[in-house]
């Protein structure tokens, strides 16, 4: 009886030091800590909510993954997102709602130029570390040190554009369409002035307003005036009206396009009106590199086909990068402004990412040309 007992005893002990099956999983320890806030600032209606739902996409498949493997230290990350609602006003609502309700180590905000410029005093006010994939060159040029880019600026992308249209495609009279917002503007101005620095003159450059849906005035202008390429800077929706309307009015226009021609939700519209085109773009799913090849898979089998862009991308990695700097540094804003300053360069599935003194963290830029609906990359370039 005794030794009945005492196996019994025995075996009671070893349930308890080694429970059956595989110890907890570092998913589920993680669930039961505190977990770490990290706030989003995007468009969750509006016309914007389309190309927003990526980044939110992008957002969630690093969050699942890291808080699959243990989160920041045992902490889980949570997600706390407020709706821009498409406009510079409702971004910086959904911003103050963030900062004012929750203690955040930091936020992801909005990848439109116009929403961040409205956002440039409270980002600074409320000494928030805060990333962007908004392109607009003067948003890291104002003194904001709480500001980080996760993406190439238009500087330096639009400049490149340029080049390509004249040294590569061969173009003697350049046309310029652009959006009239920040973005647009910011653009446009680095067309001009690096076609300048070639000895060139833009024949003719011509604004729209964000929202417009008829573009006939400007094209047939552009047409009138001999351009025998357009660069064009444009966001998706409106990106993909302009070229259906080259089509539909029979102009021999060629385009050059920045980032939002390659976006999905503008080749989704032109379709077949887009084949051919060149776009200058920090990410292509299309890129042959083999670890963007399997993310875009996973994103994919994740997100029930969807193909995923550089919003989707840089926003992905702009996570896996806070989450580094967190696990190094911890969760004080001032200690976390300051590791990512100094980080080293991180390799990012859209990018490598490497902040100067003002917040720019990407200088490498694809070259692509539209090919049956899909971003084809020729080649890479780096400044």
């Amino acid at each position: 009886m005794k030794k009945c007992t005492l196996i019994i005893g025995l075996l009671m002990a070893a349930f308890l030091v080694f429970p059956t099956g595989q110890q907890e999983p570092a998913k589920e320890a993680a669930a039961k800590a505190e977990p770490v806030e990290i706030g989003v600032v995007c468009s969750l209606t509006g016309p914007w909510s389309a190309n927003d739902l990526r980044m939110r996409h992008g957002i969630q498949m690093a969050v699942d993954e890291i808080n699959a493997t243990g989160g920041i230290k045992g902490q889980p990350i949570q997600i706390i997102q407020e709706d821009a609602e498409s406009s510079s006003a409702g971004a910086v609502k959904a911003y103050n709602k963030l900062v004012s309700e929750h203690k955040l180590p930091a936020v992801i905000a909005a990848p439109f130029s116009v929403q961040v410029l409205a956002l440039q005093d409270y980002i600074k006010k409320e000494a928030v570390p805060t990333l962007s994939g908004a392109t607009s060159k003067r948003l890291t040029e104002m003194g904001n040190e709480w500001l980080f880019r996760i993406r190439a600026h238009d500087g330096i992308v639009a400049s490149l554009a340029a080049k390509y249209a004249v040294q590569t495609l061969g173009a003697k009279r350049v046309g310029i369409l652009h959006d009239t917002n920040e973005y647009g503007t910011g653009g446009a101005l680095a067309i001009k002035e690096t076609l300048q620095n070639m000895g060139l003159e833009p024949v003719a450059v011509e604004g729209y307003n964000t929202g417009d849906k008829d573009f006939a005035a400007q094209l047939l202008n552009l047409s009138r005036h001999g351009a025998d390429i357009v660069v064009s800077w444009a966001h998706p929706l409106e990106g993909g009206l302009i070229l259906r309307q080259i089509k539909q009015l029979n102009l021999n226009l060629k385009l050059t396009g920045g980032p939002g021609y390659a976006m999905p939700v503008c080749l989704d519209l032109a379709k077949e009106d887009a084949e051919g085109i060149n776009v200058v773009i920090d990410f292509s799913p299309a890129n042959p590199d083999p670890r963007v090849t399997e993310w875009v898979q996973k994103y994919q089998a994740k997100f029930d086909g969807e193909v995923p862009d550089y919003v989707s991308a840089c926003n992905y990695d702009a996570v896996y990068m806070l989450t580094n700097v967190m696990k190094e540094h911890g969760f004080d804003r001032d200690a976390i402004k300051d590791g990512l300053r100094n980080m080293k360069p991180y390799k990012g599935i859209m990018a490598e990412y490497d902040f100067d003194e003002i917040g720019n963290g990407v200088r490498e830029i694809l070259i692509v040309e539209i090919q049956k609906g899909t971003p084809v990359v020729l080649r890479s370039v780096k400044q």
